[in-house]
């Protein structure tokens, strides 16, 4: 069976550490907790999911939506809701959504943010088949994934 929700990995976002920097955030709608976001400055400053394409185009990531005390671990944090995000640190451990390999996923392949499913990460490799530059990777996957899996322990870059 796919894991495909953060409880099927763990009951929690961070997995290491404790001394993360906490953003108080607003959600900007429907974002859950292990999801990579960034603050829209034309939308109040609320937390949204960030891909690829938002991060190429000048917006930048903020941290991890931390799991909110009053909202299941795996139900969306609706718009106008108060929450947190973790500013992740490297070398620490997080459960985070990937977008789905399409096959197999070994531990320490190099993650950079999805495409396809903002909010999520994906596996970093150029067009070619070769690595990208170090410079997109931001997490490597702590434990092996199998196909169809869409959540992951990754460990911070």
């Amino acid at each position: 069976m796919a894991n495909t929700a953060i409880s099927d990995i763990g009951s929690q976002i961070q997995m290491s550490g404790g001394s993360e920097h906490i953003e108080p955030a607003v959600s900007g709608g429907s974002i859950y907790a292990g999801m990579c976001v960034y603050f829209d400055k034309d939308d109040s400053y609320k937390a949204k999911p960030i891909d690829a394409n938002s991060a190429t185009a000048g917006l930048s990531f903020i941290g991890i939506v931390d799991r909110h005390y009053s909202i299941g671990l795996d139900d969306a944090i609706t718009a106008g809701v108060v929450c947190n995000v973790l500013v992740p640190k490297s070398g620490r451990l997080y459960n985070v959504f990937i977008e789905d390999f399409g096959a197999a996923g070994p531990k320490g392949s190099p993650l950079t943010f999805g495409t396809t499913t903002a909010g999520s990460l994906m596996l970093s490799t150029g067009t070619t088949g070769n690595l990208e530059s170090t410079a997109n990777i931001v997490a490597y996957l702590e434990k092996a994934v199998a196909n169809e899996d869409t959540v992951a322990l990754v460990r911070w870059a």
